[in-house]
């Protein structure tokens, strides 16, 4: 998503849990690593704090809560 201050919640929401599900990773020592953790860390301090939407709040809680132990 190009511009996420113009960016409706839901909009935020379906963005980030994209990036959840499907997160990127990095080679550490050889070893492929996700980097969901540091999503679901973005979204819980930074995120979900500054949306109003609650249907938004909640689908995106859901899908870090799906994942919060991965």
């Amino acid at each position: 998503m190009e511009n996420l201050d113009k960016a409706t919640n839901i909009e935020v929401a379906i963005h980030w849990a994209n990036h959840i599900e499907n997160p990127c990773g990095i080679m550490v020592n050889g070893e492929w690593k996700s980097i969901r953790n540091s999503y679901i860390l973005e979204c819980k301090e930074n995120i979900i704090p500054l949306m109003e939407n609650p249907l938004a709040i909640k689908y995106l809680q859901d899908v870090i809560k799906k994942y919060k132990q991965s």
